[in-house]
């Protein structure tokens, strides 16, 4: 499986997962008040309270956006274009095994996330976990491609100005 030939696409798609969101939690909540008032668990005239729910959840997003937005201009900001889902650099092996590490212990999560809303009945919440999971996913492999951190080749200067060195001179990338 591969990632998406533009960052656009995926920079598209997290800005529609953040749009959606308070829709599939007003769903979700809305879905739930009127299967309590159905079975007499809640009265009909408690509704406010499903807003009150999606507006916290709107605050928790204000708050989310600008470390979410950091993250994925970090994760895209180098996007090498459509790369494997299993991508790794063996040039940067504590690079890549880190960012695998702590973005797949955070997958790990999602499918029990996936399972638990499919079996509650929120379908809605269930493909935004799938679509999460796979924006993840895409950012942990941009990572892999990831030159923060590298030494840059150094450059010898002459009259003229400043040249790359040749190319036979070996270049060691920071692990």
């Amino acid at each position: 499986m591969l990632t998406p030939a533009k960052p656009r696409v995926l920079w598209l798609i997290i800005l529609g997962f953040f749009i959606t969101d308070s829709l599939v939690v007003w769903v979700h909540y809305e879905t739930n008040f009127l299967i309590a008032s159905w079975a007499h668990a809640i009265e009909p005239n408690q509704r406010h309270l499903v807003w009150e729910l999606v507006w916290k959840n709107l605050e928790g997003l204000i708050y989310l956006i600008p470390i979410a937005a950091a993250f994925f201009w970090f994760a895209l900001r180098e996007y090498p274009g459509s790369v494997s889902f299993f991508a790794f650099n063996p040039q940067r092996p504590v690079w890549a095994t880190t960012w695998s590490v702590m973005l797949g212990g955070y997958l790990c999560l999602v499918p029990y996330s996936f399972y638990i809303q499919a079996a509650r009945l929120h379908p809605l919440e269930s493909v935004q976990d799938l679509v999460w999971c796979y924006v993840v996913v895409c950012a942990r492999s941009s990572l892999m491609h990831s030159t923060f951190g590298q030494r840059k080749p150094k450059t010898q200067t002459s009259n003229s100005g400043s040249t790359p060195s040749s190319p036979a001179a070996p270049t060691d990338p920071i692990v």
